[in-house]
């Protein structure tokens, strides 16, 4: 899908957090800030639980220091006024130590701080061996490789084309020994009018005789298109995805892929986009970059996702 000749009336760099929303499509974006870091740029947020727990315990100071003048002064001042003295204590050495615990959690790396029962999240090799299949849908332990959008006019200008359509190319050659489907996606709009040559696919690269070529218009690969009749009657459930581009059609397919319950492996090194930066968007290096980084600690019940480079990509299959 080919993003960059959309008519914007000047540059703008949008502030972290901002949503601004697509003319031609009325999709709303999120431009990212620290969103990889749970604690925020403002540090840690006290939790619905925390709220509580201060709650009741300021609940249990008062009450001792009610019952250390209602009660026990009646019998001795002196330890009234020692009840008193820790009751008023409590709280602000609750806090201190709070605090510490939670400065000690800031100072450890993010990678810790996102792990659960001692495997990373996002990390494929700690929810599963590379090549199984853990999705969500029934009957469908098989592994395709998806080329989506490695058309002439959406990679003319792209980051790095040369050497990502090689990868892609070495993706795909790995994928037909190995007897695994190669799915091919190619997109169709007013700028990639069907049959024109900016709407071929590279003449790097051509689907295969027998292997599955889906036309879309939108996105996501999934939307309005067969590819879902195609991935069930393979029975595939886990898809290794490459191409382009990054910040459109890759993270649009990844998402719908992840959401109608595949496995969805990122190739880290296969997949581009353009030069966006009189528009405000960080350097096509960047988005590449950020789009691995939170593609790789990305989780949803019973599914994995992640990335891998090209020379690790493992299919799963026989050659």
């Amino acid at each position: 899908m080919n993003i960059t000749s959309r008519t914007v009336a000047e540059p703008y760099a949008a502030p972290a957090g901002a949503t601004f929303e697509r003319p031609e499509t009325g999709h709303r974006t999120l431009v990212a800030g620290n969103d990889m870091d749970p604690n925020g740029p403002a540090g840690p947020q006290p939790s619905r639980r925390d709220k509580r727990w201060y709650f009741a315990l300021m609940a249990i100071c008062i009450g001792l220091f009610v019952l250390s003048w209602a009660v026990i002064a009646r019998y001795s001042v002196l330890a009234s006024v020692i009840v008193s003295a820790v009751a008023l204590a409590i709280p602000p050495f609750a806090v201190i130590i709070a605090n510490v615990a939670s400065a000690t959690d800031r100072r450890r790396p993010l990678r810790d701080r996102l792990s659960v029962g001692g495997s990373t999240v996002g990390s494929t090799g700690a929810q599963r061996e590379q090549g199984e299949t853990m999705t969500t849908l029934q009957n469908r332990p098989n592994t395709a490789l998806l080329v989506v959008d490695v058309q002439n006019g959406v990679v003319a200008g792209a980051h790095d084309r040369v050497a990502v359509v090689a990868n892609v190319g070495s993706l795909v050659e790995k994928a037909r020994r190995e007897r695994i489907p190669v799915v091919w996606v190619r997109h169709s709009d007013e700028e990639l009018a069907p049959g024109s040559e900016d709407w071929q696919i590279v003449p790097e690269l051509a689907p295969g005789d027998g292997e599955p070529l889906v036309e879309k218009n939108y996105g996501d690969s999934f939307e309005d298109t067969t590819l879902e009749t195609v991935l069930s009657g393979l029975g595939v459930g886990r898809l290794v995805v490459a191409g382009a581009q990054t910040d459109a059609c890759i993270r649009s397919t990844l998402h719908g892929a992840f959401a109608r319950g595949y496995d969805a492996t990122l190739v880290s090194d296969a997949h581009t986009t353009e030069d966006r930066t009189a528009w405000g968007a960080p350097p096509p290096g960047q988005v590449i970059a950020h789009t691995n980084l939170y593609w790789a600690y990305h989780t949803a019940p019973g599914r994995t996702a992640g990335t891998v480079e090209t020379k690790d990509v493992d299919f799963g299959g026989t050659s």
